[in-house]
């Protein structure tokens, strides 16, 4: 009797080719569902950062403070009060303030300011700055505009005439504060020196306001972004979930090719 033999090879090799593409597009759906979370991620900070500017991000300061002492950003060192009237004018650290509105942010510390004829006149060691009674800048003057740094302190004779102390000397300016010219303190008037007033503390609001202008959203969106918002590991796993992207497109692209092939 003669017997026949089966050959079910290529039906085993359909079945294990079978059993791969779905074992592919098992792997491939569970890698692009875990994708979505960070496309979305960078979707949405792409889209802010593109319009940063139009959405006032690049100069919104961030007000929480659990994120200004992530950031590293601490309390202000050195508060000085300039003047109360008619506006509360404070210098912190390089900044000043009028009121609650920054005014200047200076690359040095401000040494002393005043309200003077319906504007407000500050110094750093370097330079005069001159604002209208807003906090408008309207003038800043230095070694290339007649002055002779490193400044020291603005005063005032009996006539309410400025001047400016400078290890140089005493420039006294005239009523425009547009020329100066070089004085010996024994032929003026009595001098006075514009003490700045004591000040304790500032409010817990104030202070929060003066760390968010170190830091604004559009950085924060940023480091959010390129992964630096968690630390410097954050940005290997951006780098595999990138790699986790590009085996998800090549992979979709092999189904879809060996989908047509079979068809």
């Amino acid at each position: 009797m003669k017997t026949h033999k089966f050959h079910r090879a290529p039906a085993l090799a359909g079945r294990k080719t079978k059993n791969n593409h779905s074992r592919y597009r098992s792997w491939h759906r569970r890698l692009g569902l875990s994708s979505c979370v960070l496309l979305l991620l960078l979707a949405v900070t792409g889209i802010l950062i593109n319009h940063a500017h139009h959405l006032g991000l690049d100069k919104k300061g961030v007000e929480l403070n659990w994120l200004l002492d992530y950031y590293g950003i601490g309390q202000p060192n050195n508060i000085k009060t300039f003047a109360l009237q008619p506006s509360p004018l404070l210098g912190i650290d390089n900044q000043l303030w009028l009121d609650d509105k920054l005014i200047l942010e200076s690359t040095l510390p401000l040494l002393a300011a005043l309200p003077y004829q319906q504007q407000i006149v500050a110094i750093d060691a370097t330079q005069l700055y001159i604002f209208d009674q807003h906090g408008q800048l309207l003038e800043m003057q230095n070694s290339s505009t007649g002055l002779s740094p490193p400044l020291t302190d603005i005063l005032l004779n009996q006539d309410g005439a400025l001047l400016l102390n400078t290890q140089n000397g005493l420039l006294l300016g005239d009523e425009q504060l547009l020329d100066w010219r070089r004085v010996e303190s024994d032929s003026l008037d009595k001098i006075m020196a514009l003490t700045p007033l004591q000040t304790t503390s500032l409010s817990p609001a104030q202070l929060t306001l003066v760390r968010s202008k170190h830091l604004a959203w559009e950085r924060v969106i940023l480091d959010l972004h390129s992964g630096r918002l968690f630390g410097s590991w954050a940005i290997w796993l951006w780098d595999l979930f990138a790699l986790a992207l590009v085996v998800l497109t090549l992979s979709g692209i092999w189904m879809w090719q060996h989908k047509k092939i079979k068809r």
